[in-house]
């Protein structure tokens, strides 16, 4: 994948105004994490997404806001998904 025009979403203070700001100039790839914005970045960029098919998104994962890693331990382990099974 090679964008010409992309967005970075690590110091935006509203994400969902830098990405409108930044589709309308041509933006066809986001990049993003679960803690940027203060851990509201993936929230903030949702409601865009339906409207925009077309539109790339770039996460990460593996690092966590002190609120979210709070939420994941008193949430505790979660129970494996059992996947059904593969079809030939």
């Amino acid at each position: 994948m090679m964008a010409v025009l992309g967005l970075g979403t690590y110091r935006c203070r509203d994400v969902t105004a830098a990405a409108r700001a930044a589709i309308a100039a041509g933006v066809t790839v986001i990049d993003t994490a679960p803690v940027y914005a203060r851990g509201s970045a993936h929230a903030q960029l949702a409601g865009l997404l339906p409207d925009r098919p077309g539109l790339r998104i770039s996460t990460k994962a593996g690092h966590m806001t002190r609120h979210q890693a709070r939420a994941a331990r008193q949430a505790g382990p979660s129970p494996p998904k059992r996947l059904p099974p593969a079809t030939p």
